[in-house]
């Protein structure tokens, strides 16, 4: 039944418009370029921000085991797509779910800026609305690209844990 709820909620999750969009970070392939999957996140709110739904993208992420700061290859991927820096919050501190949305809300209050619009697989969309909600985020909606891998399964079922711990978790 919980695995049933998480998969409804990632799947039928729709953007708001918000003031941002928060990018949460994934793998850097190892050459310094965005995994597919990740790739396929920035797209997602690269649309958000192209149709003027968001003001912002934040981008969020740490070093991976590759080497390269996430939030950076994100930022400069979509910079090369035409975003703006005015545009761009880059968080190189967003080191889990939970780190990227405390940290979303002190970037965006420095902008005047709340509300926002989640940008990650749709199996991650729940947990990643619960931690900016208690992070005291305006949640709008979420945006999940229509990108699927074998890896998704593994993804899904670590979600099937992963959630419960953190509504537990105060």
């Amino acid at each position: 039944m919980v695995a049933l709820a998480l998969a409804w909620q990632g799947l039928s999750a729709r953007p708001g418009d918000a003031d941002s969009a928060i990018v949460f970070g994934n793998t850097v392939d190892s050459s310094g370029a965005p995994s597919r999957r990740l790739a396929a996140r920035l797209d997602a709110a690269l649309g958000l921000y192209e149709a003027r739904r968001v003001r912002y993208v934040l981008v969020s992420g740490g070093v991976g085991k590759e080497g390269f700061d996430e939030a950076e290859v994100m930022a400069r991927w979509l910079r090369a797509r035409g975003v703006p820096d005015s545009a761009l919050i880059v968080d190189s501190r967003g080191l889990d779910t939970r780190a990227t949305c405390a940290n979303a809300r002190r970037l965006l209050a420095a902008r005047h800026a709340s509300s926002v619009d989640v940008v990650t697989q749709w199996f991650h969309v729940p947990r990643a609305v619960l931690a900016a909600r208690r992070a005291g985020l305006d949640v709008r909606g979420a945006a999940w690209p229509r990108f699927c891998e074998p890896r998704d399964a593994y993804s899904f079922a670590r979600e099937l844990v992963a959630y419960p711990v953190y509504a537990l978790k105060p």
